[in-house]
């Protein structure tokens, strides 16, 4: 009768829990690459208002939010600009009710601080400029997307190694962070779209 010695039943358990691990890691992974996508589909599917609150910045202010546009308008947001209402009120108000209903077209009134000053602004909503982020962002998303494929090759390629599903985590994390390049908008933040 064949009995397998101590080290070879040691040799399939490590398998098994290798296996397991793999699992986990791909699950984690298709997490992280999932929220990055499910954040860009929000971004894409809601009206943009040129309002954007600049990754890294300190946004968020007890007087509202400071906002940077994408571009210049005639009669839109200035950089810098400290959004403290939308429709006449208070963004405090905004924060607790449901989605205001705005579709593309629509003009919104946002009331704001211009260096100090008190002013109205009239918005006509957009689409969000996802070519214009990309453009702006192109080397960082081409490094986190170029991480992410070769850190799954390396992973295809080693399936059972520790440090190669660390990496696909690592590259994993960094594709999902990219997002933060597009930043939040005033809509993200008036009826909770995507905070």
């Amino acid at each position: 009768m064949y009995r397998p010695s101590a080290f070879q039943s040691a040799g399939i358990s490590v398998r098994r829990a290798a296996s397991s691990g793999l699992g986990w890691t791909l699950a984690l992974v298709g997490f992280l690459v999932g929220l990055a996508l499910a954040f860009l589909w929000l971004h894409l599917i809601t009206p943009f208002d040129n309002g954007r609150l600049q990754p890294g910045s300190n946004a968020i202010m007890a007087e509202g939010l400071v906002v940077t546009p994408l571009e210049r308008g005639p009669a839109g947001f200035e950089a810098g600009d400290v959004v403290t209402g939308v429709e006449g009120r208070p963004l405090q108000a905004w924060l607790t009710d449901g989605d205001p209903g705005w579709s593309v077209g629509d003009t919104v009134r946002y009331t704001l601080l211009r260096e100090g000053e008190p002013l109205a602004v009239s918005v006509t909503l957009g689409r969000y400029p996802i070519g214009q982020i990309m453009a702006q962002e192109w080397g960082m998303l081409l490094f986190r997307l170029s991480f992410l494929l070769i850190a799954g090759y390396v992973l295809a390629r080693r399936p059972a190694s520790l440090p190669a599903r660390l990496l696909l985590l690592s590259a994993a994390a960094q594709f999902s962070a990219s997002t933060w390049s597009f930043g939040a908008q005033i809509s993200d933040f008036v009826g909770g779209t995507s905070l």
